[in-house]
């Protein structure tokens, strides 16, 4: 079992190069890893219609991948992928820049959950750079409210995500309770 005081590389995904840029953040160990608060959080929780978007909304859309994913290379250095996404509303055109994996990972027919900026112009709905689920596995990046961190060289916010809720995994029943005890009563915390 993880203590609080446990070397931050120890976490899952971590290891030695990444526990020193992390320590850039003053994040060493387990506690100073659970204590590093967001600066922001994103609610992806929200799913709205295509056809309801506004210009330059951000939002998760639900839809189906509608034809086969194109790659094009437009030069060296330069991948695009192109789709087309419907949901009961409408559709959009989804592009993806210099990310060709995506072409294998998105399936025609399939359900989605889509969460970026919605572009184009009212008639014509466009994604940039989306993220994306599937529909049936959506909760890791869609469909909750995302803490954003500080980052530096090396951290993305995917990883610092996945390495506090590790670290509150292996050690959060030992923090100590801060609320009252009439508040935890209370409100049944």
């Amino acid at each position: 079992m993880a203590e609080l005081n446990t070397d931050v590389r120890f976490v899952r995904g971590v290891g030695e190069a990444r526990a020193k840029s992390l320590a850039k953040l003053g994040i060493t160990d387990l506690k100073s890893l659970i204590s590093y608060f967001p600066r922001a959080y994103e609610d992806r929780t929200a799913v709205r219609p295509i056809a309801e978007l506004a210009l330059d909304e951000t939002a998760c859309v639900r839809a189906m991948v509608a034809a086969e994913p194109r790659l094009t290379r437009v030069r060296r250095g330069l991948d695009l992928v192109k789709l087309r996404i419907v949901d009961e509303s409408g559709s959009a055109d989804v592009t993806f820049f210099n990310q060709s994996y995506v072409r294998d990972q998105l399936v025609p027919g399939e359900s989605y959950v889509f969460y970026g900026k919605a572009g184009g112009n009212l008639l014509h709905k466009t994604f940039t750079n989306p993220v994306f689920e599937r529909e049936d596995r959506a909760g890791t990046v869609t469909g909750r409210i995302l803490p954003l961190y500080r980052l530096t060289h090396g951290i993305s916010n995917k990883l610092v995500v996945s390495a506090v809720e590790c670290a509150l995994n292996a050690c959060g029943d030992m923090l100590p309770e801060l609320l009252p005890a009439e508040i935890t009563e209370q409100y049944a915390l």
